[in-house]
């Protein structure tokens, strides 16, 4: 129930929300369903909302598979003053179907057309016609690992569309790709046409007409003198027609001058052009991290023990059916060992403290990091555990009622936890994209909450995926920005009240 009302009266409306989730995998065919619902009056952001997510996906023998889906929301608040300009209201479909293809083994291919509906009354014409954007489109995504550390990814997608502004059907497209070879990195992206209702009123008000946009980002990394000195250097490269070009070209470089500490400097060149001017900015950055160590008195070293094995049956115990990982690399902090004959190694008069053990993926085997507080002598075992590609982009849900935030998609945090709740964690590239490696199996992926602004939210919730080797698995999270109030005050004239 909600009370409210303005200038002092009082009004009641009863009000309520509700949702519904299923998540669950029948003969192969995976069914993911997300509901919500909500009256108009509901108190909070998600009032007067209806949100429908319904997928189908058949996950087939040669680990093929085809989708179908389709997403409906419907946004109406209510509220009990009548301070607003006018009753908000928009209207999303989106629907799709897909296939996606393994071609030589390590090339995956989908292919995926769909509809999309948005409407709204925030742009409404002389007739009181509800501002629309219809679009018929295909998306098509290319993924190809060349090898461990070469990796090609392309997404392109294309159709056309019509609005309250034109009824003809326009071309629009755009595409993403990236691509990565040992130290280099280079993100590109290019879009004509329009493929959001705001977008149109934008290029309408700017008298731009057709928009195109252009970002390009080449970066690169690089280690020297055994890791201890670390270096990067991006460049960032955008153009569109409403805004002209825009420059940022970011270097940093650390070096560890002793144990646990470390000098850094970081140069940041920024240039935007907006449409009444330009503006520049020149940031340089120095400064010194040190790790502080608590002291311990009568300590003594000690040898640790490492033993690696690879675990076939994937129980995280070596039994029968196990082997032994010898020749494996392993490091100890920065110091390399490999492993004998019988998968172990010893590092002698280890000091005590907190260190950090990494053994590189080799051949698809591979084991998490771990950190140990060493105190003593100590056996550890590590179990190796074949692993799959786990990969996706974040996205973003706005209307012309959505906060103005920066909508960054570099930084955010992505948690994948298996069934045996081992969680990994990652974050995103500038261009929204993640990646794991990670051992086969059934895995939860979600969007840490804790590292999006307050304006921003997650509203698909868990999604769910299985690992398999040697396959490329992806899942794509969207990320919602919150609505924000708008109020309007009202004024008359004392001559109207006589």
């Amino acid at each position: 129930m909600n009370t409210g009302g303005p200038d002092g009266g009082g009004s009641t409306k009863y009000s309520y929300a509700a949702g519904m989730e299923f998540s669950g995998t029948i003969n192969k065919v995976i069914v993911n369903s997300s509901n919500y619902v909500s009256s108009g009056y509901y108190p909070g952001t998600r009032r007067g909302a209806l949100n429908l997510s319904e997928r189908i996906t058949w996950a087939r023998p040669t680990g093929n598979n085809i989708w179908g889906g389709i997403e409906y929301s419907k946004y109406t608040p209510k509220f009990f003053t009548n301070a607003f300009l006018f009753e908000q209201s928009s209207i999303n479909t989106r629907a799709e179907i897909g296939i996606s293809e393994r071609l030589f083994k390590n090339i995956t291919l989908s292919f995926s057309p769909y509809y999309t509906n948005e409407e709204n009354n925030a742009f409404q014409s002389q007739d009181g016609k509800k501002s629309f954007l219809r679009s018929w489109n295909v998306l098509t995504t290319l993924n190809v690992p060349i090898s461990e550390k070469q990796y090609i990814s392309v997404n392109a997608e294309g159709g056309f569309y019509d609005s309250f502004i034109n009824n003809k059907k326009l071309l629009r497209f755009r595409s993403y790709s990236s691509y990565r070879a040992g130290l280099f990195n280079l993100m590109a992206s290019f879009q004509t046409g329009t493929f959001y209702l705001g977008e149109i009123a934008n290029n309408f008000q700017a008298k731009a007409g057709r928009n195109y946009i252009i970002n390009i980002t080449p970066t690169i990394q690089q280690n020297f003198f055994r890791n201890k000195l670390r270096t990067e250097l991006g460049i960032n490269y955008n153009n569109t027609k409403l805004y002209g070009q825009s420059w940022q070209m970011t270097g940093r470089a650390e070096y560890d001058i002793m144990r646990n500490t470390s000098f850094f400097s970081t140069l940041n060149h920024n240039r935007y052009t907006f449409i009444d001017g330009q503006y520049t900015s020149n940031i340089l950055q120095v400064g010194i991290t040190k790790k502080m160590r608590s002291a311990r008195v009568g300590s003594k070293n000690d040898p640790l023990e490492v033993f690696v094995f690879k675990d076939i049956n994937q129980n995280g115990v070596y039994d029968t059916g196990d082997s032994v990982a010898t020749n494996h690399l392993i490091y100890v902090n920065d110091i390399v060992f490999m492993t004998k004959e019988d998968g172990s190694v010893i590092y002698k008069n280890l000091p005590p403290g907190e260190y950090r053990i990494t053994l590189p993926k080799i051949k698809g085997w591979y084991a998490p990091d771990q950190r140990i507080n060493f105190n003593k002598k100590e056996k550890i075992e590590i179990p190796l555990q074949k692993t799959g590609t786990l990969k996706g982009k974040i996205s973003y849900e706005f209307t012309e009622f959505s906060y103005e935030t920066g909508r960054e998609k570099e930084g955010v945090k992505i948690t994948a936890v298996s069934e045996s709740g081992q969680s990994y964690v990652t974050r995103t590239s500038s261009d929204g994209s993640y990646v794991f490696f990670v051992p086969v199996g059934k895995y939860t992926v979600r969007v840490n909450a804790e590292s999006l602004p307050p304006e921003v939210e997650s509203l698909q919730g868990d999604q769910h995926t299985e690992i398999v080797p040697g396959e490329i698995k992806s899942v794509s999270l969207v990320l919602n920005v919150k609505q924000r109030k708008i109020e309007t005050k009202r004024f008359s004239s004392p001559s109207l009240r006589k």
